[in-house]
């Protein structure tokens, strides 16, 4: 890998929620969303990984990484202590 070769020994990554569940209770974890399968490869190169994972990652992400489909759930109360919005979270 060439973050190994320029010297890194950690790679910081974020886990979006909206790549993984594109529609509601439809999950993706094939190909380059993989995230077992990249955290063993920084592994065999002896890099660490910081998996930003959650509700929200931030940028670049549009909405944070939220899916698009809370937009079709009028009764979530996104980023809140939200009984609803909480129950998708974990």
């Amino acid at each position: 890998m060439a973050i190994r070769q320029q010297g890194f020994n950690t790679v910081l990554c974020s886990c979006p929620w909206l790549l993984h569940e594109p529609i509601k209770g439809q999950y993706d974890f094939s190909g380059g969303l993989d995230v077992a399968e990249f955290i063993r490869l920084a592994g065999q190169e002896g890099l660490r990984v910081i998996l930003r994972i959650g509700p929200a990652v931030g940028r670049p992400f549009d909405g944070a990484g939220l899916p698009a489909w809370f937009a079709d759930e009028p009764e979530i109360t996104v980023r809140e202590a939200d009984p609803a919005f909480m129950k998708l979270c974990s």
